[in-house]
């Protein structure tokens, strides 16, 4: 199974969200190391986990060290 750079970087949020167009893994990797925006890691909990109360809890614990 194979997954392009592009859709990874969907998943992350897109261009809106990462500020650039990814079109490859080397693009992927700049916009990595160059630090993924809170917006990225929202976007990823929102996919994974549906229930919003549940998002807001798993964005408390990688901000503030909560447990889960």
């Amino acid at each position: 199974m194979t997954t392009d750079a592009a859709a990874i970087a969907e998943v992350l949020g897109g261009p809106e969200v990462l500020g650039r167009e990814i079109r490859s893994f080397a693009d992927l990797e700049r916009a990595v190391m160059a630090g993924l925006p809170k917006a990225a890691v929202r976007h990823v909990a929102e996919i994974v986990f549906p229930d919003a109360r549940r998002v807001e809890q798993i964005l408390a614990t990688l901000e503030w060290g909560l447990p889960v």
